[in-house]
């Protein structure tokens, strides 16, 4: 690669002569106005291009990183593959471009324009993306490892195999954003916005959105295990299969929401309203229960064994074939609610209500099986 001095490259660039494969690395060219020079395979490692014209440039292969374009106007064409690992781009425009592949680990875009920008595959781990815009990007594959995306706008964004670890949440905009198989775990998300926004076979271990409102959104398939969601609203969610195994969601609201097949396998559900839910064939075993509402909830075939649901309110559920085998139902109030075929083995009842309830076919207390329980071999 040729070495070229900031005197011969604005001279070459002054006659519209090609600059492929020179290097052009440390250069202080701001304010350059490079028409449609050729840059294809050339070096801008370090570059100083603020303000510069790059608009028409052809680029292709060419070694960016590093380079400062604070203010400078981008490629029309796009900066696919593009090497701009630690470039400045503070508040440019990269709107629409294709940038499919490139390296912009550690880049600073803060407040840069990328509305409907591609970036599938793309490296911004470390990036500085505070108060970019990127609504309507789209996103497959692409690394966000450790970036800072506070208050970063993706609304209606399209994003598939994301990876978010680690990545600074606060006040970033998810609204009308389409997410699948997106990974946000441990992520704080209590001040993102988040609102009709759908989430498919998400990563959402151990993330904090308590009290949070999630009424509009879709979670299908994906796995809250360990969060915290106290308080959160799911009212009218759709969560089907979802994972909330160990999830922290005391008073958390899910009234008519879809969560047919969940998991709460030992989640701490205590006050938690399902008013109206489906939760047919759900799995509460283990779970802490106590004083939670399901009036009028479908519970067909729902898994209890072993839950706490001291004081609970089951008024008019639909509970056939739900297996309650060895939970605390002490206090709990099942007026006029339908147990066909239940399984109550072991459940302890103390000041329980069943009034009105449709007890055929409930499974009691099996004796032989007791037995087999509570053997001791030792006596």
């Amino acid at each position: 690669m040729n070495k070229i001095n900031r005197e011969e490259a604005l001279r070459k660039i002054g006659a519209g002569e090609s600059l492929a494969g020179f290097d052009l690395g440390g250069l202080d060219l701001s304010g350059t106005d490079f028409g449609e020079t050729d840059l294809t395979g050339a070096s801008l490692e370090g570059a100083v291009l603020r303000e510069a014209n790059l608009s028409g440039v052809k680029i292709a292969d060419t070694l960016l990183a590093d380079a400062d374009f604070a203010g400078a106007k981008m490629p029309r064409t796009g900066l696919p593959e593009a090497e701009l690992s630690c470039a400045r781009l503070p508040g440019v425009d990269l709107s629409g471009r294709d940038l499919t592949g490139s390296d912009l680990a550690d880049a600073d875009l803060q407040e840069a324009n990328l509305e409907g920008a591609t970036l599938d595959h793309a490296d911004l781990s470390g990036a500085n993306l505070r108060g970019a815009n990127l609504a309507g990007a789209h996103l497959h594959g692409t690394l966000l490892l450790e970036a800072n995306v506070e208050g970063t706008d993706f609304s209606g964004a399209r994003m598939e195999a994301v990876d978010f670890a680690e990545a600074r949440t606060n006040l970033m905009n998810l609204e009308k954003a389409r997410l699948t198989e997106v990974n946000l775990h441990d992520a704080d998300l209590t001040s993102a916005r988040i609102s009709s926004t759908l989430f498919v076979r998400c990563g959402l271990a151990g993330v904090n959105l308590a009290g949070c409102d999630l009424s509009s959104c879709e979670f299908t398939n994906s796995d809250f295990s360990g969060a915290n969601l106290g308080k959160t609203i799911f009212s009218g969610a759709i969560l089907g299969q979802a994972c909330f195994d160990g999830a922290k969601m005391k008073g958390a609201k899910l009234v008519r929401a879809a969560a047919s097949r969940c998991s709460f396998e030992k989640a701490d559900l205590h006050g938690a309203v399902f008013d109206g839910a489906d939760l047919s064939a759900a799995f509460f075993e283990g779970a802490l229960l106590e004083s939670a509402s399901f009036i009028r909830t479908n519970l067909k075939e729902a898994w209890f064994v072993g839950a706490n649901l001291r004081g609970a309110r089951f008024l008019k559920a639909q509970l056939p074939w739900a297996n309650f085998s060895q939970a605390t139902l002490d206090a709990a109030d099942f007026s006029a609610a339908d147990l066909l075929g239940a399984n109550l083995h072991r459940a302890t009842d103390a000041g329980t209500i069943w009034d009105g309830a449709n007890l055929k076919r409930v499974q009691k207390t099996d004796p032989d099986l007791l037995e087999a329980e509570t053997w001791n071999p030792a006596r």
